[in-house]
């Protein structure tokens, strides 16, 4: 399953060089949906900001 969040940051990880392995990227993926239908939006948030490059 794919969700918004997950592509995300897959996405901030690949383009900061990081990448993840396929199985460590789904797990993410479905663990950002699990916490979006939870109403855990800090959660995603603190995943996002930590793949986040420094500017």
């Amino acid at each position: 399953m794919r969700t918004a969040l997950g592509e995300a940051a897959f996405g901030l990880a690949w383009a900061d060089g990081r990448t993840l392995p396929t199985e460590e990227a789904a797990a993410l993926a479905l663990e950002d949906a699990d916490a979006v239908r939870h109403g855990q939006w800090a959660r995603v948030g603190r995943r996002l900001l930590a793949w986040t490059p420094a500017i």
